[in-house]
C-alpha cells in the first residue's frame, strides 16, 4: 500500500508546545487569510527578534527527518516553509492540496504540529482527508501529521467555533532552489545590529566578562584590542564572527529587544474580526475598554496585553514602536519599555512561566508593579541564553548553508 501520510502522537514535549505558543503569543501577526495569525522564522529576524528561533530549530530537524525516513528520501529534503500558525473563530479551508497553486508546487511534503489539544483549547479545527486511512485527524498536543503535499492528500480544516487552535507547519520540496534554510541564513547575517564600543573605563572588564565560560566566547588577540582602543572615537559595525568584541550586556540586549513591524501587520479589521458570541478569553472586560472603535478593530498586541489585565494609553493611529509605559487594571507602572511588542513578550513570557500556577490577572499587586524584576529580567535572561545559542552556532550554520542543531553539531 502507498505511504501517504503518518501520525505521530506524543512527538513534540509538551514543555516545548507551550514556548513555541508563547512565541506565537508574543510575536504573531496578522495572517494571509481573515481570522489567521501566523509567525514565521523571517518575521522573528526581521524583527530582532532572531532569538527566538532557537526554540524551533532541533524540532525542524526531527520533523524532516521523520519525513525523510517515511517517504524513503533521506538527505534529500529542504525545509521550503516554518510558521506557527493560529486559526480563530469563523474561518474554515475548503478541500485542497498543498501544492494546488502554481507558485506551490515546489511543495512536496508537509507537517503540521500540533501545539494545543482539540476540544480542551479549541472547538472545531478537524482536518479530513478526503480518502484512505487517518481520514479525520483530531489535533492533540505534540501530535505531528505528515503526509505528501500533492493530489493524493486532498484535505479541509472544520471552521474553529471557539478558542484557538495553533500548529506550527512546515513544508519541504526536493527543489534546493526554495530551500528556507539559505534565506535564513543571509537574512541572519544582514539583520544584526551595529555595535558599539563603549568609551568608559570598564568597557575592558565587560569585555571580559563576554569571554570564556560565561558566553563562550573567545578575548580577542592583544592587536586587535589595541585597534580597538586606537579608534574608541569610531562607531563599528560588526558581523557575528565579531561577536567577541562586544562590550557587554548593554550591547548584547541590542540583539534581543524587539523593533515592531509596521502597525497594519498587527491591526485587525471590521472583516476579520470575530462577531459570534464571545469566548473565554481572560479579562474580557478590560479588552473591551480598549477596543479601539465601534467596529470592534484592534491592534492585537494591545489586545493580548489587554486580556492579561494590562493597558496602556493610545489612539488608533498611534506610534506603538514609541517607548511606552503599563497599566494594570489602571495602576501606573514605573518601568517604560522599549515599545509595545517589547512590553508584549515581557508579559507573555512572564505568562508562560507562571501559566501552571495562577492567572496572570490574579497576580499579586506589588508582584506586578515590580516588573523590572520579576518579569523583564527573567525574559533577559531567557533571551541572552537563546542570543548566546544563536551566535554561537551562526558561524557552522552559515560555513555549512543549513540550519540545524547543537545535537547535530556534537554528532559530527
Amino acid at each position: 500500500m502507498e505511504r501517504n501520510r503518518l501520525l505521530l502522537p506524543g512527538f513534540i514535549s509538551p514543555e516545548l508546545c507551550e514556548e513555541l505558543v508563547f512565541v506565537h503569543k508574543s510575536c504573531g501577526v496578522v495572517g494571509y487569510r481573515p481570522h489567521v495569525f501566523s509567525t514565521t522564522l523571517s518575521h522573528l529576524v526581521a524583527t530582532n527578534s532572531a532569538a527566538l528561533i532557537m526554540p524551533f530549530i532541533a524540532l525542524r530537524v526531527r520533523v524532516k527527518e521523520a519525513v525523510e525516513e517515511f517517504f524513503y528520501c533521506e538527505f534529500e529534503l529542504f525545509v521550503e516553509f516554518t510558521g506557527l500558525i493560529r486559526w480563530l473563530q469563523l474561518d474554515d479551508r475548503c478541500w485542497h492540496s498543498d501544492d494546488n497553486r502554481d507558485y506551490l508546487r515546489q511543495r512536496h511534503f508537509s507537517a503540521v504540529c500540533y501545539l494545543n489539544t482539540y476540544e480542551q483549547d479549541f472547538h472545531g479545527g478537524l482536518l479530513h482527508f478526503q480518502d484512505g486511512q487517518q481520514a479525520t485527524v483530531v489535533p492533540a498536543l505534540g501530535t505531528v501529521l505528515i503526509y505528501s503535499g500533492d493530489a493524493t492528500n486532498i484535505h479541509s480544516v472544520d471552521e474553529v467555533v471557539d478558542g484557538e487552535r495553533v500548529t506550527m507547519a512546515l513544508w519541504f520540496t526536493r527543489d534546493q532552489a526554495h530551500d528556507e534554510d539559505k534565506k535564513l541564513i543571509d537574512q541572519l547575517m544582514n539583520a544584526m545590529p551595529l555595535l558599539r564600543k563603549e568609551k568608559d573605563d570598564s568597557s575592558d572588564s565587560l569585555m571580559n566578562d563576554l569571554c570564556g565560560e560565561n558566553y563562550g566566547i573567545a578575548p580577542q588577540p592583544s592587536q586587535e584590542k589595541e585597534e580597538l582602543e586606537g579608534n574608541a572615537d569610531k562607531d563599528f559595525t560588526m558581523t557575528p564572527m565579531q561577536f567577541q568584541s562586544a562590550p557587554g550586556d548593554a550591547i548584547l540586549r541590542d540583539y534581543f529587544v524587539p523593533a515592531p513591524a509596521s502597525t497594519n501587520m498587527y491591526w485587525v479589521t471590521k472583516s476579520e474580526t470575530v462577531s459570534s458570541a464571545p469566548r473565554n478569553v481572560g479579562c474580557e472586560t478590560a479588552y473591551e475598554t480598549i477596543t479601539p472603535n465601534s467596529n470592534q478593530e484592534y491592534d492585537v498586541r494591545v489586545k493580548r496585553l489587554a486580556t492579561l489585565g494590562f493597558h496602556c494609553d493610545y489612539e488608533p493611529d498611534s506610534m506603538l514602536e514609541k517607548p511606552l509605559k503599563l497599566k494594570y487594571h489602571h495602576q501606573c507602572i514605573a518601568y517604560e519599555f522599549a515599545n509595545i511588542l517589547h512590553a508584549l513578550q515581557v508579559v507573555q513570557f512572564h505568562e508562560w512561566r507562571t501559566c501552571n500556577s495562577s492567572s496572570m490577572c490574579n497576580k499579586n499587586q506589588h508582584e506586578v508593579m515590580d516588573i523590572e524584576r520579576t518579569m523583564v529580567k527573567p525574559w533577559e535572561e531567557y533571551m541572552r541564553a537563546l542570543s548566546k545559542d544563536l551566535f554561537q552556532m551562526l558561524p557552522a550554520w552559515q560555513n555549512t548553508g543549513s540550519i540545524f542543531s547543537r545535537q547535530e553539531e556534537e554528532m559530527t
